[in-house]
């Protein structure tokens, strides 16, 4: 009778067993069907949410590219790898994991801005668009934010709750690239190297990141100058009484290996936080003396010719000295008035009593004198008493909205008065389009430059333009 009461109670715990197996089954089935509902609740929520592909990404990029090279303004890309993804799919399968995405990219709407862009570039990144920036560090602070929030607020999934980490690589138009694929080529590199700093870490793109080049910045300069890499470009500067090629404006661009021909906007704003374009202004300076040189012996005499000197070259002590060598190493010390050298206003009131005493020897040479950038400074307009200025270049930022803006209008008008009144030449620069040209002219400014009046171009160029004036 104990053997078969003992075979009873085996037999009900193996029934006990088995019926909480098939509990836990149930249970298990009625959760992934929870979380199913939930799942295709959440996203058919999320589906509003506008998450471009390859091809409407890179599109929006070029658009965005475009307006800042216009605006002189910035660009950046991130790149964001998300954890757990890979566990989360396998886990829950892959609709799961796109939830992961698309919530996460819905966090990413709620901290961008009204005009950022928001991609999916492979199964497990997010990109971002960031446009129109000032500098750099709006894309620092918005990486920062959202791997704060990442850090401290849990992604819900279910009856789970998940903590996710990203990494975030950042590449910056125009310093990191000036093509949309290179640039988001850049980005997944400074991802790369933001992965092996380890979780929640960003990183931005630096040239040493890239095998291709294994060099600094100033290794790549040195290259540049010491390989031809830099060329320089005219920009023509036509005159509003009768229409010809009066002048040219000298400006550098980079041939660069692996970024392709950068212009100076992309460029030269870090040789000159680096302390680099020193010895770059000193290589233009010398290619345009030796090009006047050329034109006048092929009969071009009266072609003036405008260089913008840099707040690092004025302050040379002996910059002076160096600029009067080079006009003499080309014969140019007897006609140095074909030489129209560009500062701009803000530069000026920096350290107006150094600038100053620097423009008056180059102005005793003979060269002309021009202040660029004219209307933006937060300055009074004494200086101009004291100054052997030539001429003030108006500043594209008043001339894009003509003719419709009357503020921009009045600005322009009042600053043609000032240049009349002194005896100055006025330069609108930044025309676009033939309206622009035409208002200029009328306003009463001399000259006028810009994409309308004609792109900049290499020197053979413009001696054919000339030759059939």
């Amino acid at each position: 009778m104990g053997d078969r009461m003992l075979q009873e109670k085996q037999q009900l715990q193996g029934e006990i067993l088995a019926a909480k197996r098939q509990l836990s089954e149930l249970r298990q089935e009625l959760c992934v069907a929870s979380t199913q509902r939930d799942l295709q609740k959440n996203i058919r929520h999320l589906s509003h949410l506008p998450i471009f592909d390859r091809s409407l990404f890179v599109e929006r990029l070029i658009q965005d590219m475009s307006r800042a090279q216009r605006d002189k303004r910035m660009v950046a890309v991130l790149r964001f790898s998300l954890e757990p993804y890979r566990q989360i799919q396998d886990e829950y399968g892959h609709s799961m994991a796109a939830l992961l995405l698309r919530t996460v990219a819905e966090r990413l709407k709620l901290q961008a801005r009204a005009g950022d862009t928001v991609g999916h570039l492979g199964e497990n990144e997010l990109r971002l668009i960031m446009p129109d920036l000032d500098n750099a560090q709006a894309a620092a602070d918005f990486s920062a934010r959202m791997t704060d929030s990442f850090a401290h607020t849990p992604l819900k999934f279910g009856d789970r709750e998940v903590f996710v980490q990203a990494y975030i690589g950042i590449a910056l138009y125009p310093l990191d690239g000036v093509n949309a694929d290179i640039l988001l080529q850049h980005a997944e590199i400074a991802l790369c190297h933001a992965k092996e700093e380890g979780l929640c870490s960003m990183q931005y793109y630096s040239v040493r990141m890239s095998d291709a080049a294994g060099l600094t910045f100033e290794d790549v300069m040195q290259r540049a100058l010491e390989c031809g890499e830099f060329v320089v470009h005219y920009a023509p500067v036509r005159d509003l009484a009768d229409g010809r090629i009066c002048a040219v404006e000298a400006l550098i661009y980079w041939q660069s290996p692996e970024q392709g021909m950068l212009s100076p906007s992309q460029f030269m704003p870090q040789l000159e936080k680096l302390g680099l374009i020193v010895p770059v202004g000193a290589w233009l300076l010398d290619t345009v003396c030796r090009q006047i040189a050329l034109w006048q012996n092929n009969g071009l005499d009266s072609l003036t010719v405008s260089i913008h000197l840099s707040a690092l070259q004025i302050r040379q002590s002996d910059f002076a000295s160096l600029f009067q060598t080079v006009l003499q190493r080309y014969g140019l010390a007897r006609n140095a008035a074909v030489l129209e050298l560009h500062v701009s206003e803000s530069l000026l009131m920096q350290d107006l009593d150094t600038t100053a005493g620097v423009l008056q020897a180059l102005k005793e040479m003979g060269v002309q004198i021009g202040i660029v950038d004219f209307g933006t400074g937060h300055s009074c307009l004494n200086y101009l008493k004291y100054l052997s200025v030539d001429t003030l270049k108006i500043d594209p930022v008043f001339i894009r909205n003509l003719p419709h803006s009357r503020e921009d209008a009045a600005i322009i008008k009042a600053i043609v008065t000032l240049g009349q009144g002194l005896g100055l030449k006025v330069v609108g620069t930044g025309v676009e389009v033939a309206a622009q040209l035409a208002w200029l002219r009328d306003a009463g400014c001399h000259e006028a430059q810009g994409d309308f009046v004609g792109p900049p171009i290499l020197p053979d160029a413009i001696a054919e333009i000339l030759k059939c004036v």
